[in-house]
């Protein structure tokens, strides 16, 4: 081999050696390696919630309609009642509450709540003693009670040292269960939908429930734009009146 031969190979060896990868890296993105970015027209609003259960499916299905009338779709997120509140309103892995109390607008500084009603749920004494006989909120404070930490209006309602917060409706049953308790305080539907699917036989909701209260669904004020075609469609799909 001749000397010019020799230089030759030095001269490709230094080259390569002087590519980093991360000069390589970059050549990936430009114009002879351009990043080809997919486009899509899908906008979702990640929904939380605090209950699971087969009975709030109605209510779910009527936000998905709101969303889908307006181009959007949902995706539902299962979290304990505080961080569902407190994610919502900050838009960390949540974009909405699924449904709400009036009484949460003070503490959701950052959501908006659509003004129109999407139903009524009902607040229950649920226990294994068929003859308690509880008729009002100041009943209560003869028990040991069991309530939903998050379910502010509850929380609004109850104190005391006989006044113990659960994360959700399971633990607040299976208190009640091994007789950690007399008395918890919780949504009917999904109190009745619980008991039977975790069977606990002794377990009763008692009636008339303790309070009755309209829900309305909240969305984080970054999406305010979307208020008044939700309350539109919220309107038309549930047949309630915008409230103010």
């Amino acid at each position: 081999m001749n000397k010019g031969f020799y230089i030759f190979l030095l001269s490709s060896l230094m080259a390569l050696i002087a590519c980093s990868p991360k000069d390589q890296a970059i050549d990936q993105v430009t114009s002879k390696n351009p990043v080809i970015l997919e486009a899509t027209d899908e906008k979702v609003i990640r929904i939380s919630t605090p209950t699971e259960s087969g009975v709030e499916n109605k209510m779910k299905q009527i936000v998905v309609d709101a969303y889908k009338s307006i181009g959007y779709k949902v995706t539902f997120i299962r979290m304990p009642a505080v961080r569902s509140m407190h994610d919502s309103d900050e838009g960390i892995h949540a974009d909405a509450e699924l449904t709400r109390t009036f009484v949460v607008q003070d503490s959701m500084k950052n959501s908006i709540r659509i003004p129109v009603p999407i139903t009524h749920i009902e607040f229950c004494v649920v226990t294994k003693d068929k003859s308690l006989v509880v008729k009002k909120w100041e009943d209560l404070k003869k028990y040991t009670v069991a309530i939903i930490n998050g379910y502010v209006l509850v929380q609004n309602k109850t104190s005391g040292k006989n006044v113990l917060k659960v994360e959700n409706s399971e633990q607040a049953l299976a208190l009640l269960q091994n007789d950690r308790i007399q008395i918890a305080v919780l949504l009917k539907d999904e109190a009745s939908y619980l008991i039977n699917l975790l069977g606990y036989e002794s377990i009763h909701v008692l009636s008339p429930p303790i309070e009755k209260v309209k829900v309305y669904h909240y969305i984080n004020k970054k999406f305010k734009n979307l208020v008044p075609k939700l309350t539109k469609a919220f309107k038309e799909l549930t047949g309630n009146e915008v409230e103010e």
